[in-house]
């Protein structure tokens, strides 16, 4: 019997930018993570699963669960144990909180565009990674978290992710691992794989350098072909796989781009020609990044995220739900979410040396201060 909530009137993430510290087995993180946001759990799943899956976009709600229910299987014990102490924390049910975390798996959606640069090409010498998270509008951006765990087995990492959801589309480890994952069309899907969500988690927990992440992406069942840039302080590197494939693209010259379309992976049947924009964008970064211009630093990055290909222009386009750049050398990103599009927001600067090693809770501060000072939740 699922539970008869009241929608909460939470204050949102364009209003307040959030820090949620969790500590502990992956159970004791979940339960944390319930309890610290169970009013922006509720929310999500009436707003993005209730109204946009299931009322606006017409799908059936016994064919999402079921879908989603397949996926739970490829799920790492310790991934499966951290949700269900979401759900003991939050009140919310295995089943809502399945729908909620892989109902974008069901769209599949190909929008989001990355990029790295390092040497010569960033006025430091150090690397940078940019990231863009596009995604059609479904009222998730409401409750947009930025998430730092310190598991009892892994490495302390922080994820910009949203309540309830135990997977990240990017993220930075304590060994200074930047991942920035982009969805791309494969025809060898794999609905019994490990979720790309999760598998990005994994490298973040266990990999301290491109390579290792690339070899645990290579030997994981994947569920969905993805696009996942993996940075460190010294190399970056593109992942392309689908379901079956696996292919490493090296950056050139200090620079590195990507979007959504494979550029060396040949996957069995052609990708569209240019889905949501996927050559505009990969063409737009690589022309940025290798015309000669002076080295970059964070503010002309930031600036980049903002520029349309790489930001969706306009209705319907506007879709960029997050934006970021990351700092390996520094373990500092520069973060924009809870807005639309959030490449146009004020960028929060989080110190995950800083946080890492602080007491569990929800930290919060009134979005658009540009300060590192965060308050700690009353």
């Amino acid at each position: 019997m699922r539970p008869n909530w009241s929608v909460p009137a939470l204050r949102p993430a364009s209003e307040v930018f959030k820090i949620l510290c969790l500590k502990g087995s992956a159970f004791e993180m979940g339960r944390q993570h319930g309890e610290c946001l169970r009013d922006e759990i509720v929310y999500a799943i009436h707003r993005c699963i209730e109204r946009f899956a299931l009322s606006q976009q017409g799908w059936h709600r016994d064919t999402l669960l079921a879908f989603a229910q397949q996926l739970a299987q490829g799920l790492p014990d310790a991934y499966r144990e951290e949700l269900q102490g979401i759900s003991a924390g939050s009140g919310a049910s295995m089943d809502d909180l399945l729908l909620w975390n892989f109902f974008d798996d069901y769209w599949e959606v190909c929008g989001c565009s990355a990029f790295a640069a390092s040497g010569a090409r960033t006025a430091s010498g150090a690397m940078l990674v940019g990231h863009n998270i596009d995604f059609p509008e479904d009222g998730s951006q409401r409750v947009a978290v930025t998430i730092i765990r310190e598991p009892t087995q892994g490495m302390p990492s922080l994820c910009h992710a949203w309540a309830g959801i135990v997977g990240t589309y990017e993220g930075m480890n304590l060994q200074g691992l930047v991942i920035a994952n982009q969805f791309s069309e494969t025809d060898d899907d794999d609905p019994g794989g490990v979720p790309i969500k999760v598998v990005n988690r994994m490298l973040l927990d266990r990999c301290t350098c491109p390579i290792e992440a690339a070899e645990l992406i290579r030997s994981v069942r994947r569920n969905f072909g993805s696009n996942i840039l993996v940075a460190d302080r010294e190399r970056a590197l593109v992942v392309e796989c689908s379901g079956r494939d696996v292919v490493v693209r090296q950056a050139h010259a200090g620079v590195l781009a990507v979007s959504n379309h494979y550029c060396t992976l040949v996957p069995s049947q052609p990708q569209a020609t240019s889905s949501y924009k996927t050559l505009e964008r990969l063409a737009s970064l690589e022309r940025w990044l290798n015309d000669g211009r002076p080295p970059l630093d964070v503010s002309q990055c930031i600036a980049r995220l903002d520029t349309p290909p790489i930001r969706r222009d306009g209705p319907p386009d506007n879709w960029t739900i997050s934006s970021a750049v990351y700092e390996p050398d520094e373990l500092k990103t520069h973060l924009a979410h809870g807005f639309l599009p959030a490449s146009r927001g004020a960028f929060v600067e989080v110190s995950l040396a800083d946080l890492a090693g602080g007491p569990v809770g929800l930290l919060c501060q009134p979005y658009g201060e540009r300060v590192t000072e965060l308050s700690r939740e009353p």
